[in-house]
């Protein structure tokens, strides 16, 4: 079935970066969040369309190396709509997570009312007990009503949402947190050191 399909699409993780998850309904930018942040060229098409695998990119501060990861089928429905296989995986990726990246659409390109992006970004923060950093995507196609709502509803998200931004809000995270990523940085270090 499709559920198991899914599983043997994820792609070995590298343990020795901090591991950034993109999530979000179907259509609300997560592909292209991934290119913006990493570079990274993944299927991206200018119709509406769901990525079919799930796509890894990479970005580096300093010693630091960031592996972002976008979970097409996976971080983008109801947990309660989720099958047994399905929920596995996240429990994998949950442990391998460190931060969760969840792009709101207020465009309604996506087809998602705002509404039901709210309630899935307040299933998934309890379902990570993770460091979440909401996205505002489609700001330019949005009206400034609905950019608005998300932004009084959300005040800490990200307005912009170019790879910049986000990137600086990733890294101002971790620096805040450095002890929580000490022995990242470390393996990062000596590995570098020894090459």
């Amino acid at each position: 079935n499709s559920a198991s399909v899914k599983l043997t699409e994820i792609p070995d993780l590298k343990d020795d970066c901090i591991n950034v998850l993109l999530a979000g309904f179907p259509n609300v930018g997560k592909t292209t969040m991934l290119k913006r942040l990493t570079g990274s060229v993944a299927e991206i098409a200018s119709y509406p369309f769901t990525t079919k695998r799930m796509n890894l990119g990479y970005f580096e501060k300093k010693y630091i190396t960031f592996q972002v990861i976008d979970t097409p089928g996976l971080l983008d429905k109801s947990l309660t709509k989720m099958n047994n296989i399905e929920r596995k995986t996240i429990v994998a990726l949950k442990h391998a997570a460190h931060i969760v990246v969840f792009i709101i659409d207020p465009s309604g390109h996506s087809g998602f009312p705002l509404e039901e992006q709210f309630v899935l970004l307040g299933e998934m923060r309890k379902a990570f007990d993770k460091e979440f950093i909401v996205a505002i995507n489609k700001t330019d196609i949005s009206t400034p009503e609905k950019v608005q709502e998300v932004a009084s509803r959300l005040p800490e998200a990200v307005m912009k949402t170019d790879g910049d931004s986000l990137r600086e809000a990733i890294e101002e995270y971790v620096g805040k947190n450095r002890k929580k990523f000490m022995h990242l940085e470390c393996i990062i270090w000596i590995q570098e050191a020894h090459e």
